[in-house]
């Protein structure tokens, strides 16, 4: 109607009060792997205990499919912006980790682009986090 304003989206009405928020499950799966990770990482070779072995069940398990459930049943409560977000990340997990550990065959190989394969992977989901970052008011 002319002359109305309409309030902005926010959020959708939850669809379905059975399930409970996902939020807090979603974010312990992305932080705890990425802690994990940047130990391992960090340790760079000196004996601290993780390595690869240690944090690829991790990124797959509950980096990727607990946060990827998380995201599930956040869409199903009609929480767009989280639900996005953790399925988002979720398949992060899933994918690094096949790509690093060859798990399908095709993965890091540690050739001479190496170096350029996790960089231009890194560089795409750099976007897509900054994407949410840039929208992350609105919601």
């Amino acid at each position: 109607m002319p002359g109305t304003a309409e309030a902005p989206f926010t959020q959708r009405e939850s669809k379905d009060p059975f399930w409970a928020p996902a939020t807090v499950i979603g974010l312990a799966g992305f932080g705890t792997t990425t802690m994990l990770a940047g130990v391992a990482i960090a340790s760079n070779g000196a004996n601290w205990g993780v390595d690869n072995g240690v944090v690829f069940p991790m990124a797959l398990a509950f980096g990727g499919t607990a946060q990827l459930i998380a995201g599930l049943i956040m869409l199903r409560r009609g929480e767009i912006f989280p639900g996005s977000a953790f399925v988002g990340y979720g398949a992060f997990w899933w994918a690094f980790t096949i790509f690093l550990s060859g798990l399908l065959g095709t993965g890091f190989a540690g050739g001479p682009t190496a170096s350029y394969d996790i960089m231009w992977f890194m560089i795409v989901w750099f976007l897509w986090t900054l994407s949410f970052l840039i929208n992350a008011n609105k919601h």
